[in-house]
């Protein structure tokens, strides 16, 4: 650790060799001598900044003439897109990684399981009604769980640490260290271009105003050097740009080969000792599923199959003129908003019964499970009410509510509200048992 006094003599260089690093490595290349102080160094640096800047603010302008490389200017934007290309690649085998991984696991921990009903914890005795005899799977399940141990636990890891090592790796290796490098090398070429911009503009300006100026010598030389920095970072970059898309291309391949060749060995032995145990099952039950699978395979699917039966039958009451295609539309839309509609009935119910089976455990009176009343009422003083258009609707009571004045609807929990008006004010009208009046809205759930 520096002492203060020390740290207070660094600073300066620290400050220059951050903004240089900032600027590229040829920041100071140009109009900064061999050797200055650094108060002279820092001058020189923000010199430079500023005339950058001022090059950059006119060809923006498109009022000062610059230097364009449309080759270079086509291939930095084709390695960007690569560069993102690699990344979504690099994300989707790393993605593919981890969910063989889970699936592995799944599947192991599934054949443990059912291996348990036969020769483990769940292998229930129960010989008066149904004795154990009458399964007959227990080697078989004792086989199945070893196959799926065995490629969840060696197989599968072994594959996958060959595809990172060849593949993932050298992946993250061109997103984290290539792209940057070529990054940092395309913003010193910039600000050499930006270089070459100034002092031709200003070499060029002084030439035609005063030709005479001992000046022009030194703003030529500046521009020749300019010119001959920028050519060179130019081509350079240029070139290391196609060989980079020449080893993107050598990486893809690899990739595609290796996870292939990968996926191939992770379920190759899996499927041949999956296939003896297959074979030593009913052979009869194993047909039956066998051709279930592939006569809905060879439809295109369980979905495509009922659409095809669906068309079909649509067709041929189109074609007798029994129902009109807008008819067909308008069922299929209702069909689907009917499905929307269920799906949430289910929700709602099931969120009614968990709050049913709390309130059974907890009682529906215990302090702080019931909801605080609004403090307005419709038509009454208090919170001012809006009313809301009327509908009608049905609801759930949550929990007991007494009528405390006239006008009140009381209920209990469990009892089904017919809502007639709904309120922003928190109170809402409905019936219930034949009583009409007002209740707190947060008392009930919709249904």
């Amino acid at each position: 650790r520096l002492c203060p006094p020390a740290r207070a003599r660094w600073f300066p260089l620290l400050l220059v060799r951050s903004c240089a690093s900032f600027l590229g490595s040829g920041a100071l290349s140009l109009d900064t001598p061999p050797s200055l102080s650094l108060s002279a160094l820092m001058a020189q640096l923000l010199k430079d900044v500023k005339r950058r800047g001022v090059q950059l603010t006119l060809n923006t302008l498109g009022v000062s003439e610059h230097h364009e490389d449309v080759e270079f200017n086509d291939s930095n934007d084709r390695f960007t897109q690569m560069s993102s290309d690699m990344n979504e690649l690099g994300a989707g085998l790393a993605e593919t990684l981890k969910q063989t991984k889970q699936c592995f696991g799944t599947c192991s921990e599934l054949a443990r399981v059912m291996d348990d009903f036969y020769n483990g914890k769940f292998a229930r005795e129960w010989p008066e009604v149904n004795p154990l005899s009458n399964l007959k799977q227990f080697g078989t399940m004792a086989r199945y769980k070893v196959a799926w141990e065995h490629a969840h636990d060696q197989i599968r890891p072994s594959a996958a640490a060959t595809a990172v090592e060849r593949v993932l790796d050298r992946v993250r290796y061109f997103a984290n260290v290539s792209v940057p490098q070529i990054k940092v090398r395309v913003t010193e070429r910039n600000q050499a271009g930006l270089d070459l911009d100034s002092y031709k503009r200003r070499y060029e300006s002084m030439q035609k105003k005063d030709p005479q100026n001992p000046k022009v010598p030194y703003l030529e030389q500046k521009f020749r050097t300019a010119t001959e920095r920028f050519e060179n970072l130019n081509t350079a970059l240029k070139d290391d740009l196609v060989k980079e898309k020449i080893a993107r291309d050598v990486l893809l391949e690899e990739s595609v080969i290796t996870f292939a060749v990968c996926q191939h060995e992770m379920f190759k032995e899996l499927v041949e000792n999956l296939k003896d145990i297959v074979d030593s099952m009913p052979q009869d039950k194993v047909s039956t599923i066998r051709l279930k699978i592939q006569d809905l395979i060879s439809r295109g699917g369980p979905q495509v199959k009922q659409q095809d039966e669906n068309v079909a039958k649509k067709g041929l009451n189109i074609a007798l003129g029994r129902v009109a295609v807008t008819q067909y539309i308008k069922s299929d839309e209702q069909i689907r908003k009917e499905k929307e509609e269920e799906t949430k009935r289910q929700a709602l119910a099931a969120k009614v019964a968990v709050q049913e089976d709390t309130m059974r455990l907890k009682g529906s009176r215990v302090a702080n499970t019931v909801p605080s009343v609004p403090y307005g009422r419709a038509g009454g003083g208090g919170a001012a009410a809006t009313s809301l258009p009327k509908t009608t609707a049905m609801c759930k009571a949550l929990y007991d509510c007494e009528a405390e004045g006239e006008g009140d609807l009381a209920f209990r929990a469990g009892d089904i509200i017919s809502v007639t008006n709904k309120d922003d004010s928190g109170w809402w009208e409905g019936t219930c048992n034949g009583r009409s009046g007002q209740f707190p809205a947060n008392y009930v759930t919709p249904i």
